[in-house]
């Protein structure tokens, strides 16, 4: 909830024109000599989120090419899954900076989206993962239930607000978004931005509670990772999770590199944030970032550090500010009302809580 208040309280954008750069609130708001900081976090946070996509992809790769048998199980490992989709597909689709070509992905991604959650919910009800349920043998871990029930609340719960701090993200594209919106009035963003936050609230909570109903204790932090090879219809989840992610995967590879060469150019390091340097930053960038998938195993820790400081900064703290600063100027009638004063002020406040909780409860969740 107070990702999209942040949203949709930015302040909006200038009107496109062929001079318009994807981030000019923080640039009028805060100053060319501090609006680079935005740009750093704007970088970290699309860094840390690449990291989860590829490691996704060489989870889901490794499980459908072992189901074809085309593939030598002497080569069927996670990280040449990884090292091959990223150069095949993901490196050179990261290098246009123009990603209008890929604009049917957002259907394609929906869809996706909505099958893994009808499928996690279907196996939730039908009881195939039960005890004497007709896949249970066969998934590759038991649900267990001893320690975490479905409703329970502890200080874990931080590990989950960690979480969404990288699920809600997408503040980076927003002054983007609204100049792509059709009659794009602050009413029309304000709606739009609620409902697609209230829908996704509700599509991750739905697959949320359904894969631990199902698995429990026992839940991965790639749920799709739980369910049994021959499930057919897990498979056409990991089908649809990998395509989606392959063609979602430049959506935040570009905001990755576009950031860290909106940084350079600010610091005055143009040969680094220049358009012909495009092409040689991506490689480097994606190279490392295929790397750090390939050692982190596990995606839950970098999902969690990554939500809980990053995240709670462009989330929680940073539009807020920029909002604040806004209203500087402002005739009285377009400042915000009490109400909307104390949302601002607040929201900050509780960024700062939840990122040090969030890492705390993060790092003891999986370094014990």
């Amino acid at each position: 909830m107070g990702g999209a208040v942040a949203v949709a309280h930015a302040p909006p954008p200038p009107r496109p024109t062929h001079k318009t750069t994807p981030n000019p609130p923080p640039q009028q708001t805060l100053g060319p000599n501090t609006a680079w900081v935005i740009d750093l976090c704007i970088f970290l946070q699309c860094f840390a989120a690449c990291i989860v996509y590829q490691g996704i992809i060489g989870d889901m790769l490794m499980s459908l090419l072992g189901l074809t048998g085309l593939v030598p199980a002497s080569l069927l490992t996670r990280m040449n899954c990884i090292v091959g989709a990223t150069a095949s597909v993901m490196l050179p689709l990261s290098l246009p900076s123009d990603l209008s070509f890929l604009s049917f992905t957002s259907l394609l991604g929906a869809v996706a989206v909505l099958y893994t959650s009808v499928f996690v919910g279907l196996r939730a009800f039908d009881g195939s993962y039960a005890v004497g349920g007709a896949l249970a043998a066969a998934a590759p871990v038991a649900p267990a239930f001893l320690n975490a029930p479905t409703w329970a609340c502890s200080a874990k719960a931080f590990v989950l607000v960690s979480n969404l701090g990288l699920s809600f993200v997408a503040h980076y594209n927003a002054p983007r978004y609204f100049n792509e919106l059709e009659e794009n009035t602050e009413a029309r963003w304000g709606a739009l931005v609620r409902s697609s936050f209230g829908i996704l609230s509700l599509v991750y909570a739905f697959t949320m509670l359904c894969g631990h109903a199902t698995f429990g204790d026992s839940s991965k932090s790639n749920i799709l990772l739980n369910y049994a090879e021959n499930d057919v219809l897990a498979i056409g989840a990991r089908v649809a999770s990998a395509v989606s992610i392959l063609f979602g995967f430049p959506l935040c590879s570009c905001g990755m590199i576009d950031s860290l060469q909106s940084v350079a150019r600010s610091k005055g390091l143009g040969a680094v944030g220049g358009a012909s340097a495009r092409p040689v930053v991506a490689a480097l960038l994606i190279a490392a970032t295929m790397v750090l998938s390939i050692i982190f195993v596990d995606i839950g820790l970098v999902v969690g550090v990554a939500g809980a400081l990053i995240g709670s900064f462009l989330v929680y703290i940073a539009p807020p500010v920029i909002s604040l600063l806004a209203q500087k100027g402002l005739p009285p009638a377009e400042k915000f009302g009490k109400a909307e004063m104390y949302v601002v002020h607040l929201l900050p406040i509780m960024g700062v809580a939840l990122a040090a909780l969030g890492v705390t409860m993060t790092c003891k969740e999986y370094l014990g």
